[in-house]
């Protein structure tokens, strides 16, 4: 589920309380980052189905595709093991996955990105801009007068780094063509040689921080990788010169390696 954009915060309460508590209610809407309504529900005819929750979503470019490929594109995007149970004339398709169904190292990167995303806000005062996100080893931000610039080193079993690379290529590709952020990876060579170690860096633009969810949750979709988070807090503030606030064009010639 890393590449959800919330217009709210309250959904994700919402589906950690349901993850906690299995007779819980969880029935919710939300859009990815290609601005595709979604819905995310555990809830079937008024009865709660303990461990299994429900997506459906509309996608143009799932229509005409079989099953199988759309099973395989939903497992891919959301990293579970899933069902495909239906797919109308209008693209829209319903998917279930089954949380006792996944090894345990999935659920627990599963319940990593649910529980981590309320911590991920930006936040904008009188006094500048403070960016809130998980405090954890290996991660650094530097803090400049009209940019964020994040190092993120990732480190996930061998197995998991073709996951991990499609993923953030995925989330590049969506960064380009939106232009408000860069995102720039690299393969490193890890101590353990059954681990994988990504370099991540992340630019965001002082024209970023706006009240728009999918920009706010730029950080905490990142960091949502890392899988020894913390969950506490760490808070930087500087201030924000609009004056200088750079162009797309003029933060390439800055930063030439973020591209």
């Amino acid at each position: 589920m890393s590449l959800l954009s919330h217009r709210n915060n309250s959904i994700y309460e919402t589906l950690r309380k349901a993850i906690k508590e299995p007779t819980r209610k969880a029935d919710f809407v939300f859009y990815d980052f290609e601005n595709t309504k979604m819905r995310l529900t555990n809830t079937v005819n008024g009865e709660v189905k303990q461990d299994t929750f429900l997506l459906s979503m509309r996608c143009k470019s799932l229509e005409g595709t079989d099953h199988a490929e759309i099973a395989g594109w939903v497992s891919r995007k959301y990293k579970m093991r899933v069902e495909v149970h239906g797919q109308k004339t209008d693209g829209t398709i319903t998917v279930s996955f089954s949380l006792s169904e996944n090894t345990p190292e999935e659920m627990a990167l599963f319940r990593l990105r649910v529980l981590s995303f309320p911590f991920y806000r930006m936040f904008e005062g009188e006094q500048g801009f403070s960016i809130a996100y998980g405090g954890q080893e290996g991660l650094s931000a530097k803090l400049l007068e009209d940019r964020i610039v994040c190092t993120l080193d990732v480190c996930v079993r061998a197995e998991n780094a073709v996951l991990l690379k499609h993923t953030l290529t995925e989330l590049t590709d969506c960064q380009k063509k939106n232009g408000w952020a860069m995102l720039e990876y690299t393969q490193e060579e890890a101590a353990d040689p059954a681990k994988s170690l990504f370099r991540v860096v992340l630019v965001l633009l002082s024209r970023c921080y706006s009240d728009e969810p999918r920009k706010q949750n730029t950080i905490g979709m990142l960091l949502s990788f890392h899988p020894n988070l913390k969950m506490h807090v760490v808070r930087l503030k500087t201030r924000m010169n609009t004056k200088t606030r750079a162009a797309t064009g003029e933060l390439f010639q800055m930063c030439p390696r973020i591209k």
